[in-house]
């Protein structure tokens, strides 16, 4: 191989490196922003199932871990609870809280978080999300759609 052609491999290399590394997406300062994302966040959607109703989450992460967003609680009678919930992500771990006093932990696995959910109440659960990236976000960093 000629030693220009070799240069620039290295080059391609470090440049594609990040992206075979396992990230764990927010919890890296340089993952994906979806649109409605403030400068220096990335976004993600989870979804999932909990008990008989249906959920989405849509979360913002800053470059120090700091994360905010709101999760869309669909009972299977159509009414929508709404939660606005903030915490740190950092290493593949994430805490959050609502104002209510329910509290989320858990990790993140590639296109899965798995969270142990407390309620207020003291209720306790596992819940396992389908991660999307870069997703679109509002303003307050709700699920756009």
């Amino acid at each position: 191989m000629p030693r220009n052609a070799s240069v620039w491999m290295r080059i391609l290399f470090l440049l594609l490196l990040p992206l075979c590394l396992p990230c764990q997406g927010i919890c890296s300062p340089q993952g994906p922003a979806g649109p409605g994302a403030r400068p220096g966040e990335a976004t993600e959607l989870w979804t999932g199932a909990v008990l008989t109703a249906r959920f989405k989450v849509a979360v913002c992460v800053k470059e120090d871990g700091s994360l905010r967003g709101v999760g869309l609680l669909r009972h299977r009678s159509g009414a929508v609870d709404v939660y606005h919930i903030y915490g740190t992500s950092k290493h593949g771990r994430v805490e959050a809280r609502h104002g209510s006093g329910h509290r989320a932990t858990g990790e993140l696995e590639g296109a899965h978080a798995n969270m142990h959910i407390r309620l207020a109440s003291g209720l306790r659960f596992n819940v396992k999300c389908r991660r999307t990236l870069g997703v679109p976000v509002t303003d307050d960093c709700a699920p756009a759609d």
